[in-house]
């Protein structure tokens, strides 16, 4: 599963305007308090524990999960009479070059007010554009579906068309001649099909129709530049000229909402053949291979699967909260502290004989922050778990190594537990990503040295297990670290983005609620922080110097 590159919210707590984040595979999060920083993080755990809850897009469900939002009504912009939310994410369309975005939005309704029903879709192409945009009208209790097939027919129209002539240029090199493109292609042809193949190569071929059963998807994507230039431009000019009439169809009936939305859009998406008719007949066209493929492949093969298989990239996604753990000698399972619990639990299932790859990790991170050697997990009976840090040759508690150390064991024992989905892959840091982990300050009790060493815990952890960090933080001391790490070469300057999040009420905040601030090459900031950052300790530095000098 590749990373998450977007998140966009709108309406959403402090986010009432439409905001999209560009995530790296290391994004921090930083700001003065209750400036939004943590929105980005609430709304993934809530989309994530919503998907796990409803197993669909039709619900936002609030009940649960670690996102401690409380309820619609409590989520969305308090300023705001819109009662709907929408969350933007990327979207995996396979036949689609461009960045390809999914915006969902929830709405209440008079008989849920705590949680949100899917009233709206949409597929962004490059950030803007709706290809396909679906609406849920609450009071008619029914689905309007709308295609911008000027969009669609032009872009595919271009694409296949440079596919066809590299196609035939590969094809005409590796073939001597006609006779032997087509014992490739047609191992028994006949007569017909042969007339077909010639007329498919002519320059004068003029049909807006290719037979669509009759070829692969090879001779298929050749097909569509039988088109020619006046016909290509006479289908854009009627559908530019029909396009209100076309979007005004509405393929569906009343469709209540105890469907869920995969099984609304396959119902939707599944009258496509006589929506194609009914745009051929408004447009006067014949039907094409481009029109066949747009609604019957693109729509309806490739739209469905990609909806059903969204929630799979939440499947990945993992949190840890800035309380993670109490100094406790031992853990009992029905303890508060959930965090630490759970975790202990799952580590104690690792076979380390079959991973070694996660030993060492934990290892040297534990020698990394001079901690110990190892980890010991001890399960008592099922009802109880004790943590040993193994030092010296000996065992000891955790809970007798400091507070500090009780609140970073949980990040290695975390990221040892992330690394069981996605270890083993031996790919270039651009994809070395597959799980996401959403950190939430991770520098709680730690020393300054310690901020600083968890840049090259994180970086370790991303390179070694294919992990995408999303960090919310106050530490200058771990940033500090990356811009150093960043200058000497050890990580890309594109491996990390930072957001900075701008005070509500202030002008910063009115003008943009966040700037983004890259780390450059040579290890600078390609933006500043807003005031009481890195400008602190110099700010202090200079008033007790001038203090001493009066």
């Amino acid at each position: 599963m590749p990373y998450l590159h977007t998140i966009g919210l709108e309406n959403f707590r402090l986010f009432k305007e439409k905001t999209v984040f560009e995530l790296a595979p290391i994004t921090i999060l930083t700001g003065i308090n209750n400036s939004g920083k943590s929105s980005l993080i609430k709304a993934l755990q809530l989309m994530q524990s919503s998907l796990e809850s409803t197993k669909e897009l039709n619900e936002l469900n609030f009940v649960g999960g670690r996102h401690n939002l409380g309820t619609f009504s409590q989520t969305k912009n308090i300023d705001s009479a819109d009662n709907s939310i929408r969350l933007i994410f990327d979207f995996d369309l396979r036949s689609i070059d461009f960045q390809t975005l999914l915006e969902l939005e929830y709405s209440v309704t008079k008989n849920e007010q705590e949680s949100g029903v899917l009233t709206g879709l949409r597929v962004l192409v490059e950030g803007e554009t709706p290809i396909i945009s679906m609406k849920f009208d609450l009071l008619d209790v029914k689905w309007k579906v709308k295609l911008d097939l000027e969009y669609l027919i032009g872009y595919f129209s271009e694409k296949f068309n440079q596919q066809y002539f590299s196609d035939k240029r590969k094809s005409e090199e590796e073939l001597q001649d006609e006779e032997s493109i087509l014992s490739n292609l047609f191992p028994n042809p006949n007569e017909e099909r042969a007339n077909i193949f010639e007329s498919f190569y002519s320059n004068n071929h003029k049909s807006t129709y290719f037979p669509y059963e009759e070829f692969s998807s090879k001779e298929l994507i050749r097909g569509f530049s039988s088109l020619n230039e006046d016909v290509k431009n006479a289908i854009l000019e009627r559908i530019k000229g029909m396009r209100e009439i076309g979007n005004s169809l509405d393929m569906a009936g009343v469709i209540g909402t105890d469907l869920k939305f995969i099984e609304v859009a396959e119902m939707l998406l599944n009258d496509l053949d006589q929506w194609f008719l009914l745009y051929d007949k408004k447009l006067n066209l014949e039907l094409s291979t481009l029109g066949e493929f747009i609604f019957k492949d693109f729509l309806k093969k490739e739209l469905i699967t990609s909806l059903s298989n969204f929630n799979e990239k939440f499947k990945f996604v993992n949190s840890l909260s800035s309380i993670r753990a109490n100094s406790e000698r031992l853990y009992a399972n029905n303890s508060s502290i959930v965090d630490i619990n759970s975790l202990l639990i799952n580590y104690s299932k690792i076979d380390f004989d079959n991973t070694p790859d996660i030993k060492r990790f934990v290892k040297r991170s534990l020698e990394h922050f001079k901690i110990g050697e190892g980890l010991e997990v001890k399960r008592h009976q099922g009802v109880a778990t004790e943590i040993f840090i193994l030092k010296n040759g000996q065992k000891v508690l955790l809970a007798d190594l400091g507070f500090g150390f009780t609140q970073l064991v949980p990040i290695i024992v975390k990221i040892a537990l992330i690394a069981h989905q996605c270890r083993g892959l031996d790919l270039p840091w651009e994809d070395k990503i597959e799980n996401t982990f959403l950190l939430e300050e991770p520098e709680s009790n730690l020393h300054p040295s310690y901020q600083s060493k968890l840049a090259e815990l994180i970086i370790d952890a991303a390179r070694t297990f294919n992990i995408q960090f999303i960090i919310e933080t106050h530490s200058e001391y771990m940033i500090r670290n990356f811009q150093y790490l960043t200058a000497t070469k050890k990580i890309p300057s594109n491996a990390t983005k930072i957001y900075y999040f701008n005070q509500p009420g202030t002008e910063d905040f009115e003008e943009a609620p966040y700037r983004e601030i890259e780390i450059m090459r040579d290890g600078r900031l390609s933006n500043e922080f807003g005031e009481g950052f890195f400008d602190e300790i110099p700010r202090l530095l200079a008033f007790l110097y001038n203090s001493n000098s009066n």
